[in-house]
């Protein structure tokens, strides 16, 4: 049985989703593609994209992009957090179905020809098999479930490594919750797995840091003297020297001095400068709103998508969302669109970021990490760049030379 992940455009999800498909956003110590292809028995995977999104998507990963294979293809909705359906759904190989919840699909198990169709028309009359619809909340289709299923614990898979050795260390809790994998750990180092596991998969931890589980830390990265809470994940090759609670780091991103995040989502290459905040909690300890939308959470941070940098003393409120490659200096009480400067200083200014600066700023922070900046990532800026204009336009939003003063 082949697999294949499907992404949508939805546009609830942006500015995430803007320069990467659905299955690739984190929850917990993997991605979803990852817990997906955990979960479900495959001979081979293959991915649907957004057109845009292939070659970048291709360049990712070692699996066949917009391709279908012959036979029999479990078709599976790239958003689906999968563990709450494997406990109630099995399935028989033989019979051909499709699952609904909230006539969204979740699965269909059919053949190569119902599977394109679908793909190109998305409607359900092309599956053949029988239908099936099952209650309950699976899928990621606003911001806010991410960091609602990233307090399942279920987020955070028990994954083999070396335990912790002996050392002066501080451990509360089971000191078998506690993985490692080639990771260094210094002395003084606090570790609380009374709550969950505490996976350390690569990289260096250093003295008077705190990890409280279930947590996660990535290859290569560092965590300076912070403190990494509960239900927090951190991507690779980031750089940690602030309080992080309840809250994804993509990888390749930097909170490396003073600061807070809480209850949030930070994308790729994505740069926190000293002392910048991110709220989530409002003054009143009401529900908070993001684009909008009740999210019925009172605790709820901001959404910040790729390449976005911050200044030092950057102050984010709850419920903000930051578009691919801003840059932003003050308090931002308000959505930022992608490639905007956003300054409320001394006065409230929305300038539009030159694309070629955007682009060569990825290229240095790439550099200082040792990857090689491809033409599929600058071809995604650009795509991004221009499928956003109509937004920066509509806030009326130009171009002129940003200057603080």
């Amino acid at each position: 049985m082949h697999l294949t992940l499907m992404d949508d455009e939805n546009p609830n999800l942006e500015p995430l989703t803007l320069t990467k498909a659905i299955f690739e956003l984190r929850i917990g110590s993997l991605s979803l593609l990852e817990h997906i292809s955990n979960c479900f028995k495959h001979e081979n995977i293959f991915l649907q994209v957004r057109n845009y999104l292939e070659d970048v998507v291709k360049q990712r990963y070692n699996f066949k992009v917009n391709e279908l294979e012959e036979g029999t293809i479990l078709l599976i909705n790239g958003a689906l957090f999968p563990y709450p359906l494997i406990e109630k759904v099995k399935i028989d190989e033989s019979k051909k179905f499709f699952l609904l919840n909230e006539g969204k699909l979740l699965l269909a198990l059919a053949k190569k020809e119902e599977v394109e169709i679908y793909l190109k028309e998305r409607k359900l009359e092309v599956f053949k098999g029988e239908k099936f619809t099952i209650d309950g909340k699976f899928l990621v289709e606003y911001l806010w479930d991410i960091i609602t299923f990233n307090e399942d614990e279920r987020a955070y898979p028990f994954q083999k490594g070396n335990l912790l050795s002996k050392g002066y260390y501080k451990v509360i809790g089971d000191k078998k919750n506690i993985y490692l994998f080639d990771a260094e750990v210094e002395p003084l180092t606090f570790f609380d797995s009374e709550r969950g596991k505490i996976i350390i998969d690569g990289g260096k931890v250093e003295a008077f840091s705190s990890l409280i589980g279930p947590c996660y830390i990535g290859k290569n990265s560092i965590i300076r003297r912070a403190k990494i809470d509960s239900y927090s994940s951190i991507g690779e090759e980031c750089r940690i020297g602030c309080e992080v609670s309840n809250s994804i780091l993509e990888g390749f991103s930097n909170g490396a001095h003073q600061g807070f995040i809480g209850h949030s989502y930070v994308s790729r290459w994505v740069n926190l400068g000293a002392g910048a905040i991110i709220s989530n909690l409002k003054n009143t300890y009401g529900e908070i709103k993001v684009k909008g939308l009740n999210s019925k959470r009172i605790f709820l941070g901001a959404f910040i998508g790729d390449n976005v940098k911050a200044s030092i003393g950057s102050y984010i409120f709850c419920g903000k969302t930051i578009g691919v490659c801003s840059h932003l200096y003050g308090y931002i009480v308000e959505d930022v669109p992608s490639f905007t400067v956003y300054s409320n200083i001394n006065e409230r200014k929305m300038i539009e970021l030159d694309l070629d600066s955007a682009i060569l700023t990825q290229k240095r922070m790439m550099e200082r990490r040792k990857v090689k900046q491809s033409k599929y990532d600058v071809e995604v800026l650009e795509k991004v760049y221009y499928r956003t204009k109509a937004e920066r336009e509509r806030l009326g939003i130009k171009k002129e030379r940003f200057s603080l003063n």
